[in-house]
């Protein structure tokens, strides 16, 4: 926990987001009495053309172990672009470097084997575990619901339950990180 004067912090939180730490800026009450606004940043949520690298993806990417095989899903916040993708735990090196994510959540880590854990090491981007509990079947249809328009729900029909589960656990990290939910398809 740390001040940084007003006229220097646009600066000084884009390079601790570049160094890959996450932050929380608080703003004063609106009023006297009431709750700080809180705004929580993370690498891949930064938005703001001025710090983002030019030409290079802002991706935050949602790794889900399933089996022998990983569901990734992925956003770009500052295009909307969205994806997912399954691969095989050797396959999933290659995956993530197509993505390039600058910041990777594990939802949840695959069974007996390391091989994520090596490829998350070797991607140079930050990654952690989701905070959020990995959402089951139904509420990942709930929040893929509430996410997309119905032509979005019929395309995701076809999409494996570890890919939906990763989208709906990359939305809801999103949601609850930025305030927002919709992106784009």
């Amino acid at each position: 926990m740390c001040g940084i004067p007003a006229g220097s912090a646009e600066a000084m939180v884009g390079r601790l987001l570049a160094a890959g730490h996450k932050v929380v800026v608080s703003e004063p009450p609106p009023e006297p009495g009431s709750r700080r606004l809180l705004n929580r940043l993370t690498p891949a949520t930064l938005v703001d053309d001025a710090v983002l690298a030019s030409g290079r993806p802002n991706s935050l990417a949602v790794a889900l172990g399933a089996g022998q095989a990983i569901g990734l899903a992925w956003t770009d916040l500052s295009t909307g672009e969205t994806g997912t993708l399954m691969a095989s735990l050797e396959g999933c090196g290659p995956a993530l470097a197509r993505i390039s994510p600058a910041e990777l959540l594990v939802a949840r880590w695959p069974e007996g084997s390391d091989a994520l854990a090596v490829v998350a090491r070797g991607q140079g981007a930050p990654f952690s575990d989701l905070a959020e509990e990995v959402p089951d079947e139904a509420t990942s249809g709930k929040v893929l619901a509430a996410t997309y328009s119905e032509g979005g729900r019929e395309a995701l029909q076809g999409f494996s339950p570890p890919e939906r589960a990763a989208l709906a656990a990359l939305l809801r990290h999103v949601q609850s990180t930025t305030g927002r939910s919709r992106v784009r398809w």
